[in-house]
């Protein structure tokens, strides 16, 4: 097994469970380890209002429960993959991470105004542009993934 990991970005997403699958498949074939990682923050509130990301989570056992019931339905209970959750900005949080790795595999969710990050998602440019790593893309192409 490669001491690089590939570390794959969950946010619950089916382009995250797409990125899991890819990397899956790629992390079996090359027999190289692989990590799973979800980042959680608490949404911002602006007076008593709060904005929250739908389908987020905003605390760490959410986190915790959501990232093995995704690594569960995607890879069944028998899989061999690394699970870690982290708190803060998901971007910065996921590039730090990958730091050793092989690759960064993210998906492609689109939440953000402006054309270009609403092809790939304001999360994936981050990692695209930041990250010392290959980032493949999985999403959006139905099951082809983007390096």
């Amino acid at each position: 097994m490669q001491d690089a990991p590939i570390v794959v970005g969950i946010d619950g997403s089916s382009d995250s469970r797409q990125a899991l699958q890819w990397a899956v498949d790629f992390a079996r074939r090359y027999n190289i380890a692989l990590r799973a990682m979800t980042v959680w923050d608490t949404p911002p509130t602006y007076g008593r209002v709060t904005y929250a990301a739908p389908g987020s989570s905003h605390s760490q056992s959410e986190a915790r429960a959501m990232l093995a019931d995704v690594v569960r339905a995607v890879v069944g209970d028998e899989a061999s993959v690394s699970q870690r959750i982290e708190q803060g900005d998901p971007g910065p949080v996921l590039v730090h991470e990958a730091a050793d790795a092989e690759f960064l595999v993210v998906g492609t969710r689109d939440r953000n105004t402006s054309f270009a990050r609403r092809l790939v998602g304001s999360v994936s440019m981050y990692c695209i542009e930041q990250a010392s790593c290959p980032v493949v893309l999985c999403g959006r192409e139905r099951g082809r993934a983007r390096i």
